[in-house]
């Protein structure tokens, strides 16, 4: 080992199968304006636009477009 070098660091990692279920994010939906709406958590893909996640949650909770503000709060 020695004569070729330490392992590069990809080496050492195991990789993930490609899987779309490794390729989502866990976001929780919260509603501060209205008490009575439950926060709803879906897992979504990281390539999915703003505009489709506004379409998933007028549907979900049938509000008009113009009356959804999405804001990112970090858990940190």
């Amino acid at each position: 080992m020695a004569e070729y070098g330490a392992p590069d660091e990809s080496e050492l990692k195991k990789r993930e199968p490609f899987a779309l279920k490794n390729q989502l994010l866990k976001i929780t939906f919260v509603f501060p304006d209205d008490t009575n709406q439950k926060p709803i958590e879906k897992k979504l893909p990281a390539s999915m636009v703003v505009q489709k996640v506004k379409g998933l949650l007028h549907r979900l909770l049938k509000v008009p477009f113009s009356d959804l503000r999405l804001t990112y709060t970090s858990h940190k």
